[in-house]
């Protein structure tokens, strides 16, 4: 009997030890799933981590590139837009025009029959327009020192030009146009030194032609009008046309 008790205590103490030992395996398989799923996990998203670096890593010499290319777009719109502001800026808007010329006109009141002149004009020009505004001051005389009423001490005349080139020329521009001024002439040979003042009309045409750098040649045609009238003596009595040759200093600001 005593054996019979022990070897079923035996058999009891068995299937205890054996069923706490399958539980104990089931416990320890499962934390090494978690476990080991854990870390598969873990794995995956440093595979994915490792991919999105390699990636970006791709893609950092293309940006590096599409960088390098816009700027050196914006570098060469930059470089574009200063060249062209930088030449406008610095393109020339006026020119001016010294003429310095010798002429005359004839007159029968002269003891010769024509009296001999000078002007000295300054024609100022946009460059973007064909008009320029001319200043001249001019003289016809029979001596230096003027005696008679027929000669003309001195002169001024302002006039609008128009100016323009001539046969597609960057050397010749050809001018004409008018004005109006003021003269002044002896009142009489026994007052040389006292000056009858009047007003005067002018209407001109002319060439200018660039020789070599900005020394040019030039020629011109005009018109004088002018006439006053004090206690039914004419003082002042011109209607001439006068013809004047000289040269030219050409040169823009």
């Amino acid at each position: 009997m005593e054996r019979k008790y022990h070897f079923l205590l035996l058999l009891i103490l068995s299937f205890t030890f054996f069923h706490s030992f399958k539980l104990l395996a089931q416990n320890s398989e499962v934390e090494l799933n978690s476990r080991y799923a854990g870390k598969a996990s873990c794995i995956d998203d440093v595979f994915v981590e490792t991919r999105e670096v390699e990636s970006a890593i791709t893609l950092i010499p293309k940006y590096q590139k599409s960088k390098q290319y816009f700027d050196e777009i914006q570098i060469t719109e930059y470089h574009t837009v200063a060249s062209t502001d930088s030449s406008s800026s610095k393109k020339k808007k006026v020119c001016f025009i010294i003429r310095l010329g010798q002429g005359g006109f004839k007159d029968n009141r002269s003891p010769i029959g024509k009296l001999g002149g000078g002007q000295l004009t300054l024609d100022i020009k946009p460059t973007k327009y064909p008009i320029a505004l001319s200043i001249s001051n001019e003289y016809y005389t029979n001596s230096p020192d003027p005696t008679h009423s027929y000669e003309i001490a001195g002169l001024i005349a302002v006039n609008l030009l128009y100016m323009t080139k001539l046969f597609k020329s960057e050397r010749t521009n050809f001018f004409i146009g008018g004005g109006i001024g003021g003269l002044e002439v002896p009142k009489s040979e026994d007052k040389p030194d006292e000056m009858e003042r009047g007003m005067l009309y002018n209407m001109e045409t002319g060439v200018n032609v660039r020789v070599f750098w900005k020394i040019g040649l030039y020629g011109i045609g005009k018109y004088l009008y002018a006439m006053k009238q004090v206690k039914d003596t004419k003082m002042i009595n011109f209607s001439e046309w006068i013809v004047l040759l000289g040269i030219t200093f050409n040169f823009r600001l």
